[in-house]
Formats: structure tokens, sequence, C-alpha cells
């Protein structure tokens, strides 16, 4: 379903001198270096240096409602406010190599009638897609226009909440739901769906699973599509690219001229989980050097240290940028070693205090060709 409606307008932050009091007088020096950006419930934007002073206030915007997404888009290098009135704040640099212009930005209200929450806003090849309620905007830059809209999810309580691009596609998820989409770029047509029910119905009373399963946490890379549920979980799922013939393609690359679809069949559950749900999937990445001991039986090894009893020796291996998902969530649970009764005391435990004592985080290392979660 399609239909365009929006308002666009030029906003002008007159906050600034007035609500805001009195910000550093050395912004201007800082705004054209890295900052980070904050959305408060009262509708402010705050803004703070990235590299230095980071507890000075650079500057800050009131909106009309409260902010609920911040996205930097770098093609286009914009910063995008979406607000809980079915709003989205543009922020732009004064000119190239110059401070973010915080002082005049374009507001674009999507559709008509009952305001609807900007969810979810990333960019999409040329395009910039935003999410508000159930339905889909897609925005252009930098010229500020709504190229399309699309009703994703019937109903008023309908919330889009994951949108991940990869190849010519978008995989797209709501609120309470189980199904990930996935939509073609150009057409927003539905090219396939993954149910996650589904995929972990072979597990759900081993792995204690007592309630419905919903995605609450998606990434795609690596060629994988990594799943976080409700229920705690992480599965993941192969991507692969399908020729015109509708043959698999073997390990192919990053193609955007062709979607990327799931292979359901090969789909790998960890033994590693969180008890509550996975509240976000990320990829980090890092320097240093990988430490490695073995045992040599005496032998001397290059560019290795030996303890006192010339038996075992620590390698030291410098090694490039290395990659890894973190996935964040309440708790942790190892399935290899509990049995289906004491995963389910646990999860009914959860329940009743509302939330476990600590967050914990999981990483999985990612810095080969191809890894699957184990």
């Amino acid at each position: 379903a399609r239909d365009v409606d929006c308002t666009i307008s030029s906003g002008i932050n007159a906050e600034y001198g007035e609500e805001c009091g009195e910000i550093n007088i050395m912004q201007d020096l800082f705004l054209h270096k890295p900052t980070f950006w904050m959305g408060t419930q009262s509708g402010f934007v705050v803004i703070h240096s990235a590299v230095e002073q980071c507890d000075t206030l650079l500057n800050r915007v009131r909106l009309k409602d409260s902010v609920l997404e911040i996205r930097y888009v770098k093609k286009h290098d914009s910063v995008l406010v979406g607000c809980a009135d079915s709003s989205v704040a543009i922020f732009s640099k004064k000119r190239a190599g110059e401070g973010w212009d915080v002082d005049n930005y374009k507001t674009v209200i999507l559709g008509k009638g009952v305001p609807l929450p900007v969810s979810v806003i990333t960019a999409v090849e040329e395009n910039v897609w935003i999410a508000y309620g159930g339905n889909i905007a897609i925005l252009t830059l930098p010229n500020v226009s709504i190229q399309d809209n699309h009703v994703f999810a019937e109903g008023d309580r309908s919330l889009v909440t994951h949108m991940v691009p990869v190849g010519h596609g978008v995989w797209v998820a709501c609120r309470f739901n189980s199904v990930l989409t996935l939509l073609d770029c150009q057409t927003l047509q539905p090219l396939q769906q993954v149910n996650m029910e589904e995929v972990l119905k072979p597990v759900s009373t081993s792995y204690g699973f007592t309630t419905l399963i919903r995605v609450s946490a998606v990434l795609c890379y690596n060629n994988l599509l990594w799943i976080g549920t409700s229920q705690g979980a992480m599965v993941t799922i192969p991507l692969k690219s399908l020729s015109p013939s509708s043959t698999y393609v073997t390990e192919p690359p990053p193609d955007h001229s062709v979607p990327m679809f799931a292979v359901r069949d090969e789909a790998r559950i960890s033994l590693h989980g969180h008890q509550g749900a996975v509240r976000y999937i990320i990829v980090a990445k890092y320097n240093g050097e990988d430490h490695v001991t073995c045992s040599t039986g005496g032998r001397k090894q290059s560019n290795a240290s030996t303890n006192s009893s010339g038996g075992d020796v620590l390698l030291r291996r410098r090694s490039a940028c290395t990659r890894i998902v973190l996935s964040g969530g309440e708790g942790y649970i190892s399935y290899r070693d509990m049995d289906a009764g004491t995963l389910s005391t646990i999860r009914r435990g959860r329940i009743i205090r509302g939330f476990t004592d600590h967050c914990h985080m999981i990483a999985w290392d990612v810095s080969g060709p191809r890894t699957i979660v184990n």
C-alpha cells in the first residue's frame, strides 16, 4: 500500500540562549569535531564532544516531543532525529569541514491523522527508510522529500522495531512478532519470511521455552543473519544470493543488486544465551595480540617465551583488526550444562522477580571468513 503524506518545514532552535542557559563559548571549536548526541523524553537533543571535554555541553535543541531515535547518515553527512509525534528533524553541516548547524534544521511530519512514534531510521542504498508505527517512509536526501510511503503492518498497535539492510533487500520485524520479512529495496514487496517460532520449535522443550517467542534484536554481518529472541536465544541463519536460475551461489560477495535470502535449513542455535530478552546485537572491532599457550616438548620456538621448565611456551601473534559480535541481555544461560527443568525454573524465577540482578554480554569472534555461533 502506498500513500505519500508528509509536511516539510524549517525549524529554528528557539531554545538556544533562553532555556538552554549558558553554552560553552568554545562550542564552535568543538562542533566540527566528533560529537555524540543524546535524546531525552522531554524532547531535548543534547550534544557533547566525543574527543575532549566530554562533560561540557556544546549545545541542545528542543523538539516538540520525546526523542526516540537518532541516526547519523554518513553518505549525506546528516543527523536524523525521530520523535514520538511522527516528526523527523534533519540536521546538516553549515559547510563542508565546518560544524553542525543546530540552529537551523528541517522537520518532516510523516503521515496524517493520529501521530505515530518514529521507531527506526536506517540508510538503504541512496535513500533513508523511516519506520513510524506500522508504516515505512522512504526519504530522499539532500533535497528532503518523501519518495514513497508503505504500510507494512496493519493495526493501531503495530510498530516496526527492526530494519536491517543487506544486499538489495531489507529485513524487517515488528514488535510482539516472531516473523522476519525480507523486503525488496525498490518495490518494498515481501520476498521471504522467516518465523522464529518454527526455527526454534525443535529445541523449545529442551531449551525450556515456555512462552511465545518474539524477535528482539537483529543484525546482518559476515553473510549471516543474527537474530536475538525474547527468550534469550541467539540464532544465526546463513544468507545467500539467488541467481536467476534459482540456484544458490556459494559464498557470494556482497552484491547490492541481488537480495540476500536466508537459508532456513542451515539455521544454527547457540548453546549460549540470555535469561531474558536479547536487547541488542552489535559488531565491534579491536586491535591487539593473540596469546596462545602450547607444548613444544622442549624445542625452542622463535618469537616465543619459555617458562622455567622449558615445556610450555606463550606464542605472541600480532593480529590485524579483529571483529567480534556482541549480544546484550538480562542474565546468562549455558544450554550445554542445564536440562529443560532447570532452564524452565530459571525462566519462571525471572518472571516472578521481574528482572535479573545483572546484565551480561556474550561475544563471538567473527574475524574469520565465516563464523557460526556454537
